[in-house]
């Protein structure tokens, strides 16, 4: 999990980072299968029904960059937010869900897991601390800022999502939202 966050900084594919958010999330399901018992498996399924919701968010938002910029190259993509405004605040939002902002699904998922931790091991509650609430978080904001707010390089018009785009990432950032505001509508 701390080599996925760093991983995250040395990527130049925004499709591959989505991939290490969801290995990232996919060893955080195979710790809370590791540490059985009832309360960690049903964490795991949790997370892994909030992981599907914001991997399907991220990959949309990619897919959306990526139709309008023909390009997934981190160093290629600047200014999203003075270029395409709409689709830089869904992909915010959906940069927010990913990093468990408070009341987004991830962030019910970190909380849950990381109050069950505590009844079991004190080093791994400050570990996974350490990694799920500052490190991989961090990396993932530090490598977005730059395409959301630098310069505008793009000569060319570009269209910005079009309504049909905004509802399918309103779907799934509204689930990702109401999932981790009502988890028990889950469990």
């Amino acid at each position: 999990m701390v080599e996925v966050g760093f991983r995250v900084l040395a990527q130049r594919d925004l499709k591959r980072v989505v991939a290490l958010t969801t290995v990232l999330e996919v060893n955080w399901i195979g710790l809370c299968i590791g540490f059985g018992g009832d309360q960690f498996e049903l964490i795991g399924a949790f997370i892994l029904v909030a992981h599907s919701l914001t991997t399907a968010a991220e990959f949309f938002s990619v897919e959306c960059i990526y139709k309008r910029y023909q390009t997934r190259d981190i160093i290629s993509l600047s200014g999203l937010a003075s270029a395409l405004p709409y689709l830089y605040w869904w992909v915010f939002i959906v940069v927010l869900i990913t990093i468990g902002f408070p009341g987004s699904s991830l962030f019910t998922g970190k909380v849950l897991f990381l109050t069950t931790l505590a009844q079991v091991s004190g080093l791994f509650l400050l570990v996974f601390s350490i990694v799920l609430v500052l490190i991989v978080p961090l990396a993932f904001i530090r490598l977005w800022v730059p395409i959301w707010y630098g310069q505008t390089v793009w000569a060319k018009l570009v269209v910005d999502l079009s309504s049909k785009e905004m509802s399918l990432l309103a779907i799934t950032c509204t689930g990702g939202f109401l999932l981790g505001l009502y988890p028990f509508m889950l469990f």
